[in-house]
């Protein structure tokens, strides 16, 4: 974590990380893989590398009960009409199915418009404010 001269918690309860773009593709990798440090995460229009889930995110789908413990928030937004929304839609699917054993947390997602400045500052408040 970078250092700062500001007061910031450093409790996981209290810290989110969320990225745009290719952002949102980190924020998902660095975030889900680091739930003792992150306890909200959100991909806006995520710039999604691989569709492998299972290998991707092995830790994170093997125990989703407890990945789900520690997750506050999960967000997913991405336009219908946006490039990445097949990858974002199928994490979407792929997390929801661990939902038949368990009850985890369903991302969240926005799937009517285009991507742009009418989605991403409406899914970011969304983000924001809302649980899952």
């Amino acid at each position: 974590m970078p250092r700062s001269f500001t007061r910031i918690s450093g409790k996981p309860d209290d810290r989110a990380i969320a990225g745009l773009s290719m952002g949102g593709g980190q924020a998902l990798s660095i975030g889900l893989h680091h739930l003792e440090t992150f306890h909200e995460v959100g991909a806006f229009s995520a710039g999604i590398r691989s569709q492998n889930f299972d290998e991707q995110y092995k830790d994170l789908l093997a125990d989703p009960g407890a990945s789900n413990k520690k997750l506050k928030v999960f967000y997913i937004a991405c336009g219908k009409t946006d490039s990445l929304f097949a990858a974002s839609e199928a994490l979407h699917t792929r997390w929801s199915s661990t939902r038949s054993s368990t009850r985890s947390r369903r991302p969240k997602k926005v799937t009517s418009g285009a991507t742009g400045a009418v989605i991403w500052p409406t899914s970011s408040r969304n983000c924001s404010v809302e649980g899952v």
